[in-house]
């Protein structure tokens, strides 16, 4: 090999070599393109044929809302709605069961967890974990159950991950769909 050829090899060799220890961002997080401070609200209302399938399932509707441009990393009750520096995020669930008309509210925060968020809700609610699935798809996975609308201790439902509440595929919503609660 001449020793033009040889240099040549050597510089290449060593760009590439270093290509692989250039780092990532510093700032990535799980799910980032579904999350970050830019609202985003993910849900599914389960069709009348997909329950007759599922006869088990309990959920009939569910949402998952994020809203931080409207609540603001410090808004005037000084809660953080959403912490660039550490990836946590607030938010809404919402979820209708099959036995009742009644839409259950809560709330609660995210923090990431290797490539996914663990999520909990107030007030000793459990929590969730959330996947990323695709571009516009999130999975909420329900691994030891969660309740909804329990801080008054009256009127709560909980979501058991048996046998048909385990795991939930959320699409995004349209931005005109994604509305925070007034």
């Amino acid at each position: 090999m001449s020793s033009a050829i040889y240099i040549k090899a050597v510089v290449l060799g060593s760009i590439f070599a270093g290509w692989t220890l250039i780092p990532g961002p510093a700032s990535a997080r799980p799910l980032d393109s579904h999350f970050g401070s830019g609202d985003s609200c993910y849900a599914r209302v389960y069709s009348t044929e997909h329950l007759k399938k599922h006869s088990t399932q309990r959920v009939t509707e569910i949402r998952f809302n994020h809203f931080p441009t409207t609540f603001g990393v410090n808004d005037e009750s000084g809660a953080i709605k959403f912490n660039p520096a550490t990836g946590e995020l607030f938010f809404t669930i919402s979820v209708r069961f099959r036995d009742s008309e009644k839409l259950y509210v809560d709330g609660g925060s995210c923090l990431p967890d290797g490539d996914q968020y663990r999520c909990n809700i107030e007030c000793d609610g459990g929590g969730f974990v959330l996947k990323d699935r695709s571009k516009d798809t999130i999975l909420l996975v329900n691994q030891s159950g969660f309740s909804v609308s329990g801080c008054d201790g009256e009127d709560y439902r909980e979501v058991q991950p048996e046998p048909d509440d385990k795991v939930f595929r959320l699409d995004r919503l349209p931005n005109l769909l994604c509305k925070p609660p007034e």
